[in-house]
């Protein structure tokens, strides 16, 4: 469990991605281990809030691109939303989401 890495995402200008990782990193990437993060980090899979847009995950498609490559395809995106998403982690161990209204000066 030492070496697990952390994941590298190739993001293409249409808005697919390869995730894959270091080779000299333990941990596997798979069709599997992709649709299990994707469960557990999204609460509402067609509204998906992130500071860019408003993800639609419904019609995302995973397909194996090799040994730990995956391809995902089809996700949708919507306006920005009005709000940002902000996550805090505390030396205590709680972690939490909050969505902040922050006022943002144009382009930032």
């Amino acid at each position: 469990m030492a070496s697990i890495g952390y994941p590298i995402i190739e993001a293409a200008p249409d808005g697919t991605f390869t995730v894959t990782k270091h080779a000299s990193a333990g941990g596997r990437v798979s069709v599997d281990s992709v649709k299990e993060q994707l469960l557990y980090e999204l609460g509402d899979p067609k509204n998906y809030i992130t500071p860019d847009c408003v993800a639609d995950f419904t019609s995302v498609q995973l397909g194996d691109a090799g040994k730990d490559r995956v391809r995902v395809t089809g996700i949708r995106g919507g306006p920005r939303p009005p709000t940002l998403k902000l996550s805090i982690s505390f030396t205590e161990r709680l972690e939490g989401n909050r969505h902040a209204g922050l006022q943002l000066a144009a382009g930032a």
